[in-house]
């Protein structure tokens, strides 16, 4: 006979029992598919490498591989080892309810290896978008065991994004040097319907897009003429996409967007200046003022608190620590480490500029110089840092003159200078080019 505490005790303890086996279950259930996983998104494409721990025999044998998505690129699928070879022969997709066959008898045969090629035969299971399947491959091992082999493939899908948000401290009317504060935030979605936990991740931007371009039909170009970068592929292949490595494992969810700190920077030094493109102003004498651009300057260094890799984002700008007072959107562009980050804040309403070509000079075989002459009003109660970029768009050129720093980076002048409150500055310099014959015109047809 039992009392009733030991009724009660009884009780709480079958409790207690089955909550941590509950518990277990849970732990079991949450379990990674893979002992290490690595995603690479890119904008249209990810890739992904997983570190699986299976049971090999000598010789050729059938492996289950679940959680492969269904939105994976199958003929990128491929099996490896670092200790052994390891070939990858055929492959069949499994329908949720085939399996628990394990030799492989059901299931049709999409891709089989033929040579160095994969080879389609049989229609093939259809796959659900946003399910799992599990894959039955044939692989030939020289080893048995259990051993660590890398799965990757090729999926769609995923998809990222990066926001920030911007606090200025201080006065904003002022000219003198401003603190900022940065936050960042990586945005990953995910429509795979594949969980991938504790998985680091990398960012991809391709920057440019890797179209080949197209000769002008029949145009001959000579190889100095600047012209030719309208359409020549650049020697040395495509430069590389952009890459942002994030600093911790994220559990990616299926079905959701997962969102992970990127970087936060308190007290950033800055200050503001003012831009002038001069490809946004006519050299026409009679044309009117243009507001220059105000923008937002602070180093991209490990002094400033920041010293990473940055996606290009949208910003949203607020004055004030505590970001109470919204003061508009930008974005920022991309910026690596040691780069400047500028954020474009838009027209200035009290400093406007334009520009005038003075006098131009022809000495012949090519070469031709010109006066510029940019006019930079001030109508602000202080003075203002002034950034003037002119491209003069050929490749031969050098300035002989110029009434304030100047410095040449690349294809770009860039011109430097400071304008006193309520001042007019004229801003002078002469540029020297070597235009080469551009085009030489020549018929379709062979003549004699």
């Amino acid at each position: 006979m039992m009392f009733r505490g030991q009724r009660i005790g009884a009780f709480l303890r079958g409790v207690a029992v089955g909550a941590v086996l509950a518990a277990g279950a849970a732990r079991a259930e949450e379990a990674p598919l893979a002992a290490d996983v690595g995603l690479t998104i890119s904008p249209g494409w990810s890739a992904v490498h997983e570190l699986r721990h299976v049971d090999l025999l000598e010789g050729r044998r059938w492996l289950v591989i679940e959680g492969i998505p269904a939105a994976a690129e199958m003929t990128s699928l491929r099996l490896s080892s670092r200790r052994f070879p390891l070939r990858l022969l055929e492959w069949r997709r499994v329908r949720p309810d085939m399996r628990r066959d394990s030799q492989g008898e059901t299931g049709d045969v999409l891709i089989v290896r033929r040579g160095d090629r994969w080879v389609r035969e049989g229609p093939g299971a259809r796959s659900v978008p946003g399910e799992t399947n599990a894959l039955r491959c044939l692989v030939e091992s020289p080893v048995s065991g259990r051993r660590a082999i890398s799965v990757d493939y090729v999926v769609t899908g995923l998809e990222w994004r990066v926001s920030y948000q911007l606090a200025i401290r201080g006065s904003w009317d002022s000219e003198k040097r401003m603190a900022c504060d940065l936050w960042g935030t990586v945005h990953i979605r995910n429509r795979t319907g594949r969980t991938f936990r504790r998985a680091r991740v990398r960012l991809v931007d391709p920057g440019r897009s890797l179209c080949r371009r197209k000769p002008p039909g029949y145009l001959i170009l000579a190889d100095e003429s600047p012209l030719s970068d309208l359409w020549r592929n650049p020697r040395g292949g495509e430069a590389p996409g952009y890459v942002c490595r994030l600093g911790r494992r994220l559990d990616v969810v299926a079905g959701e967007t997962t969102r992970s700190p990127l970087v936060a920077a308190y007290r950033v030094p800055g200050r503001r200046i003012y831009e002038m493109d001069t490809r946004r102003f006519s050299l026409d004498p009679e044309s009117d003022p243009r507001p220059l651009r105000r923008v937002l300057v602070f180093r991209n260094e490990r002094a400033a608190h920041l010293g990473m890799d940055l996606p290009a984002g949208g910003v949203e700008i607020f004055l004030g620590s505590v970001r109470r007072r919204l003061f508009g959107y930008s974005r920022l562009p991309r910026t690596v480490v040691g780069d400047e980050i500028r954020v474009d804040l838009g027209d200035a309403p009290d400093v406007f500029g334009r520009r005038r070509a003075a006098a131009a000079r022809d000495f012949g075989d090519g070469y031709s110089e010109t006066v510029y002459e940019i006019f930079i009003r001030n109508r602000r109660g202080q003075p203002v840092r002034v950034r003037v970029d002119d491209f003069p768009g050929t490749v031969e050129w050098k300035i002989t003159r110029c009434n304030c720093p100047f410095e040449r980076r690349g294809a770009r002048l860039h011109l430097e200078a400071t304008v006193k409150p309520h001042r007019l500055r004229v801003l002078q310099y002469t540029l020297r080019i070597h235009s080469p014959p551009a085009v030489q015109s020549g018929g379709r047809g062979g003549g004699g």
